[in-house]
């Protein structure tokens, strides 16, 4: 059985979703590496065990009372690196998907979840494993609907231009275990690096012209920490699986 802890992140150009898979054998030793570096971090800077991460305020807001004291820009892009280095040796791998908002318009977030569920299945036909997937609370709804909507009905294109049996194929979600779960973020050290790895990406892709403070601070420059552990089967078309 595999985990999939999902976040999110975007502005008016892209969204991004993203996915930490980690297999059931190795989830305690991932937690417990967490835990081990989240005392380092109390120790160096005082951030409280249990403080929420939430990359798009914890980059900025040097009020938010995450340590006790106050921590400015240049700790908080030094501990935002050293986390972004901590999770690319976690017994993980990452499932990206970065779309265009204009493209896809209201839809973007249902279309992201369809690809990235997409590829879920396909990794767990392929392992012969199965998913248990966990998102940040907010648009359950929205979420689980696609969801369900996708073990019934699921119609997917062949790479190859088409299927023997026409141009698409019915590829239901039957590796999901029940539908997605939902946790809050501040009870999940996961969906917490989820989030930070999401925020890593969008900063990347987003034209670096519209966000003076990120360009300052070379949070654009980061995600190449976590090309290690990103999943590349996901997409032929990017060198690092990201799904567009």
């Amino acid at each position: 059985m595999h985990l999939f802890y999902v976040d999110e992140s975007y502005d008016e150009v892209k969204f991004v979703l993203t996915a930490i898979c980690v297999e059931d054998v190795s989830w305690r030793a991932a937690f417990e590496e967490t835990k081990t570096f989240r005392r380092a971090l109390k120790t160096a800077y005082g951030i409280k065990i249990r403080s929420e991460f939430h990359a798009k305020t914890f980059v900025r807001d040097c009020s938010d009372q995450i340590s006790d004291r106050k921590l400015g820009l240049h700790e908080r892009r030094a501990i935002f690196e050293s986390s972004l280095r901590h999770i690319a040796v976690l017994p993980i791998v990452l499932f990206n998907v970065c779309l265009d908002v204009q493209r896809y318009g209201a839809r973007t977030h249902q279309y992201a979840i369809e690809r990235l569920s997409n590829r879920v299945q396909t990794m767990m036909r392929t392992t012969r494993s199965h998913a248990v997937v966990v998102f940040d609370e907010g648009k359950e709804q929205e979420i689980r609907g696609v969801v369900r909507r996708m073990t019934v009905f699921n119609p997917v294109p062949s790479a190859f231009g088409t299927w023997p049996e026409g141009g698409y194929r019915n590829i239901v979600l039957d590796r999901f275990i029940e539908d997605p779960f939902f946790k809050p973020s501040h009870a999940s050290y996961f969906l917490q690096w989820a989030d930070f790895a999401a925020f890593s990406l969008l900063k990347q892709e987003t034209p670096v012209a519209s966000t003076p403070f990120i360009q300052r601070w070379g949070y654009n420059t980061l995600f190449p920490i976590l090309h290690p552990i990103c999943f590349r089967p996901a997409s032929r078309q990017d060198p690092h699986g990201i799904v567009r």
